[in-house]
């Protein structure tokens, strides 16, 4: 067997080590994600490493050298220790001596191998990556510290509460709307049948974005901190994911990020006479106060089947709640009803409230309060799920923590919110 050839091997892949590294740097150093073709040079690398890896296996298996720590390799040709057997002395040049087992770690060279092994076979998360299956070289959050951001975002971002919510395989996710249009007759079994209308179908592709954060802290504060510092900047991050996207679905421009439903266009006309994607508003009286007639107006502007089922709810901010929780009506009963148990929302004329201080105050021309049929009236696209890539190869000394969430959303059915907008 010749020892060179497992040489070539190892210098084959020190220099994957190295063009690897020298991807991930670049990118690290310009605190941005691989671009396509970076990663699939990676992922090159990657199945190269592992091809020779498996050779030098191999190699070393057939040379025995596997052999446990410390110990050297012995001629298999060689007689048992107790036969009685001796050499004759050497009258030639002397043989080559037979190579020693090299030891794992007894080296940089392969301390390094090792280390970079780990990162190519996923064991070990790569930094400056960001395309989220392992494969790929990204990395998912460990399941449980997924659940507990998304239960976050749960709490957090009132929205995804009542929306409908899907979990996307790709950011080209269309939604498909039946706006209606069929039309039918009446007649008997003589009836001529004519053509008739066809429904009409449009499509709706959720405006999308990524949420993403990228705290560094040194490998010292790691080893030295009173408590857990990566569960700290986990809960910190999901935190703050919940507020962005809860403002991104009620205010979100749609420019790489989702489109929040009170941007939309909005029209004083019934359902039959507007564009579809325009939603329609019930216009106050006041430019500060609310009336407790506007608010039962509103709820009947949406129609009866809109108002069937879970997900139909009014959404308004806190400020706005105290105001309307004051309001009484002609018996001086009052319109908020508190729940009946806790944790269970307040309702008002007989549907939940659910407050988004995202949603504008009662001032002039604001749409101050929506209600409408949540799950029919706006989709929440989730890609993937979160990650997280730990990253201790790029800085060393430092520990990067690269956190990224893609999430879009929009509105579905303009027919299925209203909005109370208050008067100039």
């Amino acid at each position: 067997m010749d020892h060179n050839e497992i040489q070539n091997h190892r210098q084959r892949q020190t220099e994957l080590v190295s063009d690897s590294t020298r991807i991930m740097d670049a990118s690290a150093a310009n605190s941005r994600d691989a671009t396509p073709n970076e990663t699939e040079k990676i992922k090159a690398n990657s199945a190269e490493f592992k091809r020779l890896a498996v050779q030098i296996e191999a190699l070393e298996h057939e040379a025995e050298l596997d052999r446990p720590l410390g110990r050297l390799t012995e001629p298999d040709d060689l007689p048992p220790a107790d036969s009685g057997y001796r050499p004759r002395a050497q009258t030639g040049p002397r043989p080559r001596a037979r190579a020693r087992a090299r030891v794992i770690g007894d080296s940089s060279e392969r301390r390094v191998l090792a280390s970079f092994r780990d990162v190519l076979t996923g064991a070990r998360p790569m930094g400056a990556m960001s395309v989220g299956s392992d494969p790929d070289g990204g990395a998912m959050v460990p399941r449980q510290i997924d659940k507990r951001i998304l239960d976050q975002l749960v709490d957090i971002s009132p929205v995804r509460r009542i929306a409908e919510v899907v979990q996307t395989a790709s950011a080209d996710y269309v939604k498909i709307v039946n706006k209606r249009g069929a039309s039918s007759g009446w007649g008997n079994e003589n009836t001529t049948r004519t053509e008739t209308d066809t429904p009409i179908l449009a499509e709706i592709n959720p405006p999308s974005g990524e949420l993403w954060a990228y705290p560094t802290v040194t490998t010292w504060l790691l080893d030295d901190a009173t408590f857990n510092v990566e569960k700290f900047i986990d809960e910190n991050v999901s935190t703050e994911f919940a507020f962005q996207e809860g403002s991104a679905f009620v205010t979100g421009s749609g420019v790489n990020r989702p489109r929040g439903f009170t941007t939309y266009t909005t029209a004083a006309t019934a359902d039959a006479s507007r564009d579809f994607g325009t939603l329609e508003h019930v216009a106050a009286a006041s430019a500060t106060v609310i009336a407790p007639d506007e608010l039962i107006t509103l709820v009947y502007t949406l129609g009866s089947a809109y108002r069937q089922g879970p997900g139909v709810a009014w959404v308004f901010n806190s400020t706005t709640a105290s105001e309307i929780r004051q309001l009484k009506d002609s018996q001086n009963r009052y319109l908020w009803t508190d729940g009946l148990q806790p944790g269970q929302p307040a309702s008002l004329l007989g549907f939940p409230v659910v407050e988004a201080e995202d949603m504008p105050d009662t001032a002039a021309t604001n749409l101050a309060i929506a209600f409408g049929n949540w799950p029919r009236g706006y989709i929440i696209t989730d890609r993937i799920g979160t990650r997280m890539i730990r990253d201790d190869i790029t800085t060393p000394g430092k520990v990067k923590f690269s956190f990224g969430k893609r999430v879009g959303g929009a509105v579905t059915d303009s027919n299925a919110i209203k909005f109370l907008k208050m008067a100039a």
